[in-house]
């Protein structure tokens, strides 16, 4: 990673595996990395996993913005058929790391 401290980090989850990039103030990416989805039990084995992942990029100093697309075990009212109504944000996902405030984009 470069010099630059991250602004945000963008996740997308598919077939037991997440790819992450890491994003600076002006959305250019300063890292990406790729890392298997432990086999926990479903939002638990997916934030420990996540957090291994993003260590490299996490600080005490303030929490960072975490954005996950086709994360597992969403609840049932955050999908949408397609042709998709908006659910009006993202879902802010409770976790036990001060560093991360971990959001959800929901799935179609």
């Amino acid at each position: 990673m470069s010099g630059a401290s991250p602004a945000w980090i963008g996740v997308d989850v598919a077939d037991g595996h997440m790819h992450l990039w890491v994003h600076d103030p002006r959305g250019d990416v300063l890292a990406q990395a790729d890392g298997p989805v432990a086999a926990l039990p479903a939002e638990d084995g997916f934030v420990a996993a996540l957090t291994d992942l993003l260590s490299p990029y996490l600080s005490d100093q303030q929490p960072l913005p975490v954005i996950v697309a086709g994360l597992p075990a969403l609840p049932a009212s955050s999908l949408r058929p397609a042709p998709a109504e908006p659910l009006g944000g993202v879902l802010s996902l409770e976790v036990d790391d001060p560093r991360l405030e971990l959001r959800a984009v929901p799935g179609l």
